[in-house]
């Protein structure tokens, strides 16, 4: 399979030097190449343009090869996109996703599959992408796509999403934007839906929740445009429109009601009205929300439950916290149900011969497709990106590990040095420090949030004594509330305030009771709090006086289906992406390296310090460096002597060593 670009890095003439990469891909770039090869591995750079008829034929390429190989070896295989926020990585992973179907053998079921496919790509994009500083289209879900393939056939698909963006829904920054879907809905409601969605009178400035960022930068005809489309593949998942609507114009209205003490210290409402209209759109008495927000219900050991009235700050925590609830957990419900599809029609022709299924000549194949976050900066991190940077400090270390880390010690063992020149950058200390099992930051997180009455201060100061020593972390300094790590991409401050409210993920029962099916006249609503509802409330439908999950019980830890021990967000998240990366490890790899081309978004601009920082953090230099030396080609003695001995008819004396037995071979 002959690559139609037959360019690669690796033959680049004269000294190997950044300076002579970073010429080489802008010459590239601007004749329209924005892919360029490094042996096996695939470098992308983000023009912010729509590519040209060149990157279908690289992706094919890369596609057919990896498809030969599963057929050759029938070994897992693995398809890693890596980089930064705007380099290109959703994008480059959804163009690779769709020649996967068009390279793989053709059946009904997978023009199903395909028209699925398509069409959730549109939902997931609008729900689950927004504008930051570094990205205009910004993917906020994390994505690992398991294909099972024989004989050149998909016969089973399954997509594993990662939702981490929670604290954008109610309070995204000046400099960026909340989530696509919901300036979409604003343009393109009728009349008639805006007064059927209580959204009369409302635009992005008199919404809190959306106000508070910056305005969309597209057109109200392509706002329009998008929400059609997103409407139609919604209706095609066969997921009600009305329902999702429903939730959504909740959640914005939600950000428009206020509680506050008065003088008297009672508790007073501002925004009554827009309370009234999400208690309509959800199928419960406002009086019922009202009360759920406000009231908190506490255990007495001497007898039954009492309630006490909420602080304001608690009241607005409880609504922020509802509306976290309501988007993710109707995300969850769409990407269930995207799941299901997928696997229902799989089913028709899956690998066996009891159930009347298809008899494969060899065992089927796995290919896990990985696109993850991109490593972030931002003006304000938190915790979000704090995971979503160790994510990306993961696939950093896999990719080092599956190039580097493996030759070095094959090379060791076969007493030969290593030709390259630079050994990568160690991502190890930083993963130790922030996700080491029992002394990394996230492990004390969790622990500081589990216990009571634990404040941002004493985060600060557990922080200082125990990780002051490490070189990766800069302590807070003085009374700020920040914290830095150096990171492989760069040093990346983070805020402690919100660290532990996030963690925590809660919401009280107190709200969930408000959805019980004996009050709640929205099914779906209630659906989507159905396990707490069934299993947490008292007999009676009433708070026990409990503090729930923001996060749906499918996402939390798998061996923790009974609640029985409490988790944090962050237990959940690590838990769940260490289980979906597991398959790495022992999967052939194929890396795609995403870059971003300037840090504007402006399309065909090619900026040499950005472009350059990225070659540096990325170990693209070393990377070049390896491949010129061919390890990549490389055999192990022994396998060079099974392969060619029959080529000489005394090959070494009976005492020779492997790399003599070589020697004479070669």
């Amino acid at each position: 399979m002959a690559r139609e670009d037959n360019f690669d890095l690796i033959n680049l003439d004269g000294p190997l030097s950044v300076e002579a990469i970073l010429k080489t891909l802008q010459q590239r770039f601007m004749e329209g190449h924005c892919y360029t090869w490094i042996g096996p591995v695939l470098l992308c750079i983000n023009p912010f343009e729509a590519p040209g008829p060149a990157v279908h034929a690289v992706l094919k390429h890369l596609c057919e090869q990896v498809l030969q190989e599963m057929a050759n070896d029938q070994l897992p295989h693995a398809l890693i996109f890596k980089g930064v926020c705007g380099s290109g990585k959703s994008f480059t992973a959804d163009r690779l996703l769709l020649e996967m179907f068009q390279n793989t053998k053709r059946t009904d079921w997978l023009q199903d599959i395909r028209k699925y496919w398509q069409v959730s790509t549109v939902v997931l994009r609008a729900m689950g992408t927004a504008s930051n500083e570094q990205n205009k289209d910004s993917s906020r879900i994390g994505r690992v796509v398991d294909f099972t393939i024989a004989e050149l056939k998909i016969i089973k698909i399954k997509m594993n999403c990662f939702f981490l963006d929670q604290t954008r829904l109610v309070s995204p920054s000046a400099r960026e934007q909340n989530y696509h879907i919901f300036y979409q809905m604003l343009a393109g409601l009728s009349p008639e839906e805006r007064t059927k969605y209580q959204l009369n009178y409302h635009d992005v400035r008199t919404l809190h929740y959306l106000s508070q960022g910056m305005e969309p930068a597209e057109t109200v005809p392509q706002l329009q445009s998008r929400f059609e489309a997103w409407k139609s593949s919604l209706a095609q998942l066969g997921i009600p429109l009305t329902d999702v609507l429903k939730v959504l114009s909740a959640v914005l209205l939600l950000g428009n009601t206020l509680f506050y003490e008065a003088k008297n210290q009672e508790l007073q409402l501002q925004g009554a009205e827009e309370l009234q209209s999400v208690a309509t759109l959800l199928g419960i008495q406002p009086q019922s929300l009202q009360r759920g927000l406000t009231l908190r219900t506490y255990r007495s050991s001497r007898g039954p439950t009492v309630q006490s009235p909420c602080s304001a700050a608690a009241a607005n925590g409880a609504r922020d916290a509802l509306v976290k609830a309501l988007y993710i957990r109707t995300m969850v419900a769409v990407m269930r149900r995207i799941n299901t599809l997928l696997r229902g029609v799989s089913q028709k022709t899956h690998v066996g011969g009891a159930n009347g299924g298809h008899t494969y000549s060899s065992e089927p194949g796995m290919l896990h497709v990985v696109d993850m976050f991109g490593f972030e900066n931002s003006e304000v991190n938190s915790l979000e990106q704090l995971c979503v940077n160790w994510t990306a400090e993961q696939l950093q270390h896999h990719y080092i590990q599956s190039l580097f880390s493996s030759t070095i010690s094959r090379c060791t063992e076969e007493g030969v040095g290593p030709m390259f020149e630079t050994a990568p950058y160690d991502c190890s200390p930083c993963l130790e420090l922030i996700g080491g099992q029992d002394s990394g930051l996230l492990e004390m997180l969790n622990e500081e949030t589990l216990s009571p009455r634990v404040s941002s201060e004493d985060i600060r100061i557990r922080m200082r004594r125990k990780f002051k020593s490490n070189d990766r972390f800069i302590p807070p300094a003085g009374s700020s509330s920040t914290f830095a790590i150096r990171h492989y991409c760069g040093t990346v401050i983070y805020d402690t305030y919100s660290l532990l409210n996030a963690n925590a993920d809660t919401l009280a029962d107190d709200i969930i009771a408000t959805f019980d099916g004996k009050v709640c006249k929205f099914g779906f609503v209630a659906h989507l709090f159905s396990v707490e509802l069934s299993r947490d409330l008292l007999p009676d439908g009433t708070a026990r006086g409990q503090m729930c999950r923001i996060t749906p019980a499918y996402l939390q830890q798998a061996s923790n289906p009974d609640n029985e021990v409490a988790t944090t967000y962050v237990q959940d998240y690590q838990s769940n992406v260490q289980e979906s990366l597991c398959g790495l490890l022992q999967a052939q790899q194929h890396h795609v390296l995403c870059l971003s081309s300037n840090d504007k978004q402006t399309s065909g601009h090619f900026d040499k310090e950005v472009v350059g920082q990225q070659i540096q953090s990325m170990a693209i230099f070393e990377t070049v460096d390896f491949m010129q030396c061919a390890y990549s080609r490389s055999q192990m003695f022994e396998v060079f002597i099974e392969r060619y001995s029959f080529l000489v008819s005394r090959v070494g004396s009976p005492r020779s060593t492997a790399r003599e037995t070589t020697e004479v071979l070669y």
